[in-house]
């Protein structure tokens, strides 16, 4: 408190004369601590304003559909993703020390693949729902998009949690937060998207449906709520729509069993000049890595080296360990000796 008080008096005189002659700048561990939390709040604050309006209305051109009630969904799945992530993080971070930079990453993995699951959940609806009810709309919905969904979010999640392997305990909180927010925003997009499209929200961001045939959605989903065989097929031209997409073509290679296991050799060779250097990261304690390069510390934290030398600003510290002497440190003995050696 009297650190902080002291720099806002320092800021307030130099505002008020901008004549002096010298220059006053503070620096040390409670002000890079500061930087660095101010550094993530700007982060966090600039994707706010920016990316979320920037997806919403790449969402509305790519939908074609109504832009006035189709932003509703995403954000309310995202609101919940971080609501989800967070309260487990309450828990991680009894475990295990939580970098500062873990809440930026998961901020990103939830703009990214929440913003995207939804559109792929909502682009899938609205191509049912031009041709069959809203039920099996949204029941053909989660057996097709439900399935890549999971896929790809239970594949992100394990490489994600690899990170937890690695030497540095900042990268292991970064790696069991990235797969906390991927999986809460596979989660949410597999529970709560298809309650939302089947209520009024559905009805709205349709441009067509076929909400007047209620009679039709009992008799075409079996009692044990399967999607009958004839609903399965479809139409002729959403399948010739199908093969005409470049990622139709592309996954007739992907999934061809030979041309299949090319393509994964192929990425093995690539990444193999990266993996094999995993476990020989060194780890460093710098405080030059972890801060912004426009931090006001740092700046003052190298001038103060440049005149004083890195020796002043990183002094040698003495550990006393009275094991072998029988000595508790932490007696009246042991302070003496500490006190006498200082």
């Amino acid at each position: 408190q009297i650190m902080n008080t002291m720099d806002d008096y320092r800021r307030g005189f130099l505002r008020n004369n901008t004549n002096i002659w010298f220059h006053a700048q503070s620096t040390g561990v409670t002000y890079f601590a500061s930087d660095l939390s101010h550094s993530t709040r700007r982060d966090l604050m600039r994707m706010d304003s920016v990316v979320i309006p920037f997806a919403m209305i790449l969402m509305g051109i790519v939908l074609k559909s109504n832009p006035y009630v189709l932003w509703i969904i995403p954000v309310m799945s995202m609101i919940t993703t971080i609501c989800c992530w967070s309260i487990l993080m309450e828990i991680v971070k009894r475990l295990l020390m939580v970098s500062i930079f873990t809440s930026t990453v998961m901020m990103s993995l939830t703009l990214g693949m929440g913003i995207d699951y939804t559109m792929f959940m909502l682009s899938r609806y609205l191509e049912e729902s031009k041709t069959k009810s809203r039920s099996q709309a949204i029941l053909r919905t989660l057996s097709g998009s439900g399935h890549v969904l999971m896929l790809s979010g239970l594949t992100l999640a394990s490489t994600f949690a690899g990170l937890i392997f690695l030497p540095i305990e900042m990268l292991q909180s970064i790696g069991v937060g990235s797969a906390i927010a991927i999986l809460s925003a596979l989660v949410v997009n597999l529970l709560l998207v298809p309650v939302l499209m089947y209520t009024s929200l559905g009805i709205w961001i349709v441009p067509k449906n076929r909400e007047d045939e209620d009679t039709s959605e009992t008799e075409s989903v079996s009692p044990d709520n399967s999607v009958r065989q004839d609903e399965r097929d479809e139409s002729p031209g959403l399948e010739l729509r199908h093969q005409k997409s470049i990622w139709f073509r592309m996954s007739r290679h992907t999934l061809h069993p030979y041309k299949g296991i090319i393509i994964l050799l192929v990425m093995f060779q690539v990444l193999l000049p990266i993996t094999q250097h995993a476990f020989q990261v060194q780890s460093s304690a710098s405080f030059d890595l972890l801060l912004p390069r426009n931090s006001p510390s740092l700046d003052a934290y190298h001038i103060l080296g440049e005149k004083m030398g890195m020796g002043g600003l990183n002094p040698f510290k003495i550990l006393f360990d009275g094991h072998d002497a029988n000595v508790t440190m932490t007696s009246f003995h042991g302070f003496y000796i500490m006190h006498l050696v200082l």
